[in-house]
């Protein structure tokens, strides 16, 4: 985020989720306020405080409802709520960019980006991160989960958060309170209504107490922790001490069992469990509690909190630098929270327009790709076999079979135009010039745009073709490259590296003459591989596409911007990206590889695809006519 960044941070304090969220929630605020940015605590005006009276909270981090969150521009909102109702959700998106940590309600698709620290149960759709080790995990820790107290004696926490709102503590502290030589510390919300232990349900050798301050830095002082699923167990796991699980519901019984924990059952089935283990005899008890330890040490491995985080949650927020776009795009719908998402991965959601079908990218940092050299070389030979002006031959014969397409829409292509010279095209992205080539040998005029410093400059000085430096729309070309417009504009997989292709073919309409052709090619969402492995093809989309484009979405797209779409061609045909049988074909070899081959030609299944489009401005010019 920028530095001074406005964060919002909104806890669950509804009575019956518990306290952890709001526990976590004064702690992030606080944390992002030591980082340097301005983030305050929502509470709401009329709070069912539940648990929520129990935690204190610095006036100083309090931003109330009275005061209008509505009238900050926030960079960010962090709903940390357990379950967003839709309509909560509506609210809160349209003030910001929506992080939401351990989302479990009926909004979660619709969040920009999702963080999950506890994990989630299995079935549900993705987070862009699941990282457990960002809790505010305890520093003090035992040597292992296998360590015991020097007198030999079993020291047992009981504890079911700030609200127990199942009543499961005193039950279970009177069970464990039987198991001899037993010291059980009960912390009981402060409100709870409970009268003292039961001596006759073993409860004399109970230490009740209320809330404490802090509690994840005393859990390394007990041998055994009795809790339910949540962010305690997890600070316990962190502790290296054994923790035992009773599910106030079966929704927390399931994430419980997902993630790994030993759990005796929900309710009252659960605490008949724990008393009877409880009254087993030492032999028994001691093999229990042995068992715990077990599994508690592969649970801790395995969510990765078992060694030394490398960052905190505050420091994880306040290093993201969202991109998220207030509107379509492609053709400016601001409905965007109509938009669905369909994919997410780690640092990127996708979303799909719901009036064009764009699907577009939002993310979490800014691109890391650099067009320099490596780009052309290092990076083009990873995914080619070969640098670029390795490739360049083949790049211009593939330059001269665009070229013929593009002659097709037109009525002529080397014949002098209004000014007397040959037609004229700006190539935006021309890299290091193998289709200005192939175009200048077709008799046109031709420009190049490029970011690279060394493309441009092998465009100028080896091609002898004019080319400039910079990104485009803001490099403006001089007024004596524009003229009175180009005839044709081409972007070779360019126009998908563009974070708002609405605006940029507005501007290339600026550029083009009436009846100007544009040509443009660009990855595929609706061949073999986005059909088969959508979400394959998602995580394997680079950084810097912004947008994916589909063939039976284009015209409708160009149509808003001034376009007509004249003509598709589908290429990038992967025979061996079929499913089944694909992946044990040899490439180029054996009927059924051309088989499928021509089967993808049939039905446009090519991963890549090229359009052309004239510009629209009433008659068509008589010099650039259809073909």
């Amino acid at each position: 985020m920028n530095e001074r960044g406005l964060v919002l941070v909104v806890p669950a304090f509804e009575k019956g989720r518990g306290g952890g969220h709001i526990v976590r929630s004064v702690s992030l605020t606080e944390e992002l306020r030591e980082l340097g940015f301005e983030s305050y605590l929502f509470i709401p005006r009329t709070p069912e405080t539940g648990s929520g009276s129990a935690v204190p909270v610095d006036p100083g981090i309090r931003f109330s409802a009275e005061d209008d969150p509505g009238l900050i521009p926030w960079d960010l909102i962090v709903l940390d709520r357990f379950r967003t109702d839709r309509q909560e959700f509506v609210y809160w998106s349209s003030l910001g960019p929506v992080l939401g940590i351990d989302e479990g309600g009926p909004s979660r698709d619709d969040f920009d980006f999702l963080l999950d620290l506890l994990p989630a149960l299995p079935g549900t759709s993705p987070a862009n991160w699941t990282l457990p080790e960002l809790l505010p995990l305890p520093q003090n820790r035992r040597p292992s989960f296998d360590t015991v107290s020097p007198d030999g004696r079993l020291r047992i926490l009981v504890s079911f958060g700030l609200e127990d709102s199942a009543s499961l503590g005193m039950s279970a502290a009177e069970s464990a309170s039987r198991i001899p030589g037993t010291l059980v510390d009960l912390i009981l919300p402060r409100h709870s209504g409970e009268g003292p232990p039961d001596p006759a349900r073993g409860g004399s050798g109970i230490r009740v107490r209320g809330p404490v301050p802090a509690l994840r830095e005393t859990l390394a002082g007990y041998d055994l922790v009795i809790t339910h699923y949540g962010l305690t167990a997890f600070e316990v796991l962190r502790a290296k001490v054994p923790v035992l699980l009773i599910s106030p519901t079966e929704y927390h019984e399931k994430l419980a069992r997902s993630a790994g924990f030993f759990s005796l059952g929900t309710g009252t089935r659960g605490l008949k469990n724990l008393r009877k283990q409880c009254t087993s005899g030492y032999e028994s008890v001691s093999g229990f509690v042995k068992k715990i330890r077990t599994i508690c040490s592969e649970c801790a491995a395995r969510h990765g909190i078992a060694g030394d985080p490398v960052q905190t949650l505050g420091s994880f927020i306040g290093k993201l630098n969202l991109s998220v776009p207030e509107k379509c795009p492609a053709c400016g719908d601001e409905r965007t929270r109509a938009h669905g998402n369909i994919g997410r991965f780690s640092h990127r959601t996708y979303r799909r327009c719901a009036e064009c079908g764009m699907v577009y990218m939002l993310r979490a940092y800014p691109s890391s790709i650099h067009y320099g050299e490596d780009y052309f070389f290092e990076d083009y030979r990873r995914q080619y076999g070969k640098t670029y002006l390795e490739d360049f031959p083949n790049l211009v014969e593939a330059g001269k079979k665009r070229i013929s397409r593009i002659r097709a829409l037109a009525s002529r292509s080397n014949t002098p135009d209004d000014s007397g010279g040959p037609p004229r095209l700006l190539d935006i992205g021309c890299a290091y010039g193998p289709f200005l080539e192939a175009a200048r040998s077709e008799g046109f005029s031709c420009v190049g745009i490029d970011p690279s410093e060394s493309a441009v400059r092998y465009v100028r000085e080896k091609l002898t073709i004019a080319a400039y430096r910079g990104f485009f729309p803001e490099f403006r070309l001089p007024d004596f490259e524009i003229g009175d417009g180009f005839d044709v504009v081409s972007l070779w997989y360019v126009i998908e590296h563009f974070t708002d292709p609405g605006f940029i073919l507005h501007e290339i309409s600026r550029l083009l003459k009436p009846g100007g052709i544009l040509a443009c090619s660009t990855p595929s969402f609706s061949g073999i591989s986005g059909r088969t492995k959508p979400e394959e093809f998602l995580r394997r989309s680079p950084e810097d596409h912004w947008t994916i484009w589909e063939p039976e979405k284009t015209g409708n797209i160009l149509k808003k911007q001034g376009f007509s779409l004249e003509k598709i061609v589908t290429t990038g045909h992967h025979p061996e990206r079929f499913p089944v049988i694909g992946p044990r074909l040899r490439p180029g070899q054996g009927a059924v590889y051309w088989f499928l081959g021509g089967l993808s030609r049939r039905f446009r299944l090519g991963d890549t695809y090229e359009f052309y489009g004239v510009k629209e401005t009433g008659e068509r010019s008589k010099t650039w006519l259809n073909g």
